[in-house]
């Protein structure tokens, strides 16, 4: 398997792990699998899937639990555009 890609198998236990973070309420570590998870999903499915708006919602969260509001601001306008885009093309 190449590098940076993940098979279903590994898609799967990694979207189990970050359920399991929030959970624990593991933030930092939440975040950090989320940010896995998304990079995973944007080569999977790319840049402006559906598949990214729960976690980039989950990621805008944990940032700001994190106190790092500017990052959790970066996120959140990429998940506004893809609703955006979402709307603008609902097929």
């Amino acid at each position: 398997m190449p590098a940076g890609k993940l098979g279903p198998r590994e898609h799967r236990a990694l979207m189990t792990l970050c359920i399991v973070y929030e959970k624990w309420g593991k933030t930092e570590k939440l975040e950090a699998c989320d940010r896995r998870l998304i990079a995973a999903l944007e080569k999977e499915k790319g840049p402006d899937t559906r598949y990214l708006e729960e976690r980039l919602a989950r990621e805008a969260k944990s940032l700001r639990s994190l106190g790092r509001a500017e990052e959790a601001n970066q996120v959140e306008q990429r998940l506004k555009s893809l609703k955006n885009i979402a709307a603008a093309n609902p097929n």
